[in-house]
């Protein structure tokens, strides 16, 4: 009788055995979506903003365990029709800033990748530009928006409070 009620859980654990000898893992996370505009990428800003702040009034403890803060990739899109003043918060001054009448071309390096914004005469976000520094061809840049955006929180985060 004791034989009975032990096999299923003899059968239970040669299954389980059986799956982790032929590597059965977990799931690995799914990838985050791109952003793709502009009020997306202003509310995951806000967010990590938050998350941010969370961690600094848990103090250094919590700050050691942060996970991975990185932003999904955010395509140029997600730019497209933002206020230039809020995009200048996101990216930082811009290392060029050329104005032309009520139009304006503001460029971003980002590593190996450039950034160019073309912003209209109603100071809005027209088009954005990838290139790579050595080409017109944007093969590697699909991640230089959410560096510079990381970079520039970054730096932001470095300034000390008065």
């Amino acid at each position: 009788m004791k034989f009975r009620r032990l096999l299923p859980a003899l059968f239970a654990a040669a299954l389980l055995s059986g799956c982790a000898e032929i590597g059965v893992q977990e799931p690995a996370p799914a990838a985050r979506a791109p952003i793709t505009r502009p009020d997306d990428l202003l509310a995951a800003l806000d967010e990590r903003a938050r998350r941010q702040d969370r961690l600094e009034r848990s103090g250094p403890a919590a700050e050691a365990a942060q996970e991975d803060d990185d932003l999904p990739d955010v395509t140029p899109e997600a730019l497209i029709g933002a206020d230039a003043s809020l995009v200048r918060t996101w990216l930082g001054q811009p290392g060029l800033n050329w104005r032309e009448g009520e139009h304006a071309m503001w460029q971003y390096v980002s590593g190996e990748c450039v950034i160019h914004l073309f912003l209209n005469g109603s100071n809005r976000i027209e088009d954005v530009a990838l290139t790579r520094r050595d080409s017109e061809d944007a093969t590697g840049c699909e991640h230089a928006i959410a560096e510079r955006l990381t970079a520039a929180a970054s730096k932001a985060a470095a300034v000390p409070q008065s």
